[in-house]
């Protein structure tokens, strides 16, 4: 057996456990987060908690029936619903500025992402360690679920490199680190195990991926509204598959997608959810989020395959624009960015000098 240099060695390994290493450099960019105290909005969080711990007859009952939803159950998301009344007792305790738009909503439908925050509390009370060891934990399982999905779609090399630079990314940080960010974790990693079963099904006819995807669609979209982008890819896999078939029969495919997506979108509007007043925030099922996607869809797109270049260009389109260009340009000094930095470079480094020698594939 002719003689491997230890870079081969190295990377046959990785390309035979790409789970295992994905799994690792998640865990490593990701353990900063664990003694991150409680930042922004989890301290609403703690206290509508802390308000359902002492239950109706507290002394505190008057702000739990503020935070509940329209279904009656209590909501960590229920910012403003809207109502003048809420409006004024915000105005009147300081908990919005003088500027703030009078009739401002922000509620937001995530029961399943509420739920896991309160039984965090009645687990561990106000000790952030074990919430973030929560979050970790589906981080983690959103890159199991994404590597299903890459595996079954892309070059075995190909996935590999999709995700470990998926796993160091830099925008992954903050919905690890914000506890209150987790629902977007939630909402992507059943949504992405969703996709997984469907494009089974789309693929084999696997019987049990069609009620497998749609119950996790519908879960990922109670974690959070993050999930209709998984919904609109699953739809888009369905539609545009090389090997769809008859337009017919690929329309076909889709309409569970489309059908889940519409009725959550009908349940949203007629519980009173979403944003209005917000530079922040677009309420998805509104003409305003629309108007607005087709430039934040170029600068997104912009993003993944272009230079730092086109970062400081969205910074500055920002500054002109900013609530159609809500990004921000990476803390050069930070430690964890020069880290994932470092770990995408050396990989890709060696995925180029691997293809260069003529293995994994033979040339690109």
């Amino acid at each position: 057996m002719p003689h491997r240099r230890p870079l081969h060695r190295v990377l046959d390994w990785v390309q035979a456990h790409p789970l295992l290493c994905g799994l690792g450099l998640a865990a490593l960019v990701t353990a900063p987060t664990l003694g991150q105290p409680f930042l922004f909005d989890d301290h609403f969080h703690l206290s509508v908690c802390e308000a359902v711990a002492v239950g109706d007859d507290g002394p505190r009952a008057g702000y739990l029936e503020q935070v509940r939803d329209t279904f009656g159950l209590v909501s960590l998301f229920e910012f403003f619903d809207g109502s003048e009344e809420t409006y004024r007792a915000a105005m009147e305790t300081g908990a919005a500025p003088w500027w703030t738009v009078e009739g401002l909503r922000l509620s937001f439908w995530r029961p399943l992402s509420s739920q896991l925050g309160l039984l965090d509390y009645r687990l561990f009370g106000e000790h952030a360690l074990p919430y973030h060891l929560h979050s970790v934990a589906w981080y983690l399982l959103l890159l199991v679920a994404w590597w299903w999905v890459l595996k079954s779609s892309l070059p075995r090399w190909t996935a590999v490199l999709a995700l470990l630079l998926y796993a160091v990314d830099e925008a992954h940080h903050m919905p690890v680190n914000w506890i209150a960010n987790r629902h977007a974790l939630v909402s992507m990693a059943l949504g992405l195990l969703a996709l997984a079963a469907y494009q089974r099904w789309c693929r084999e006819r696997w019987w049990p991926g069609l009620p497998l995807a749609l119950l996790g669609f519908g879960a990922a979209l109670l974690g959070g509204e993050s999930a209709l982008g998984v919904l609109a890819y699953a739809g888009a896999y369905a539609v545009f598959h090389p090997e769809g078939g008859p337009w017919g029969r690929r329309l076909g495919r889709a309409a569970p997608v489309l059908a889940v997506a519409a009725a959550w979108a009908v349940v949203y509007r007629l519980g009173g959810f979403g944003a209005w007043g917000s530079g922040s925030y677009l309420e998805p099922t509104s003409g305003e989020y629309w108007a607005a996607a087709g430039p934040r869809m170029l600068v997104l797109i912009g993003q993944q395959i272009s230079s730092p270049v086109f970062r400081l260009y969205s910074a500055l389109l920002r500054t002109s624009a900013g609530r159609y260009f809500p990004i921000s340009l990476p803390r050069v000094g930070s430690k964890s960015n020069q880290m994932m930095s470092l770990l995408a470079g050396t990989y890709s480094a060696a995925i180029s000098y691997r293809q260069a020698h003529g293995y994994w594939g033979g040339p690109a």
